[in-house]
């Protein structure tokens, strides 16, 4: 399934040095993730588009109680 945002997003990702990307998410919203080795020309790309990041981070513990 794709739109012209995704495709868009995808074309800019590609032209700017992105390794891998991943579509998830359903319905109405969702994310791509990249991967990229050359971050601030992607992010500069990006932004110029009118696109945000979402920063994230990783948990190495896995689920706790707390």
């Amino acid at each position: 399934m794709t739109n012209h945002i995704i495709d868009a997003m995808c074309k800019i990702g590609d032209e700017n040095g992105v390794n891998g990307k991943k579509l998830i998410g359903a319905g109405s919203g969702g994310y791509i993730l990249y991967f990229s080795e050359n971050l601030p020309k992607l992010r500069t790309a990006m932004r110029k588009a009118g696109f945000h990041e979402t920063p994230i981070k990783f948990d190495y513990n896995g689920t706790v109680i707390i």
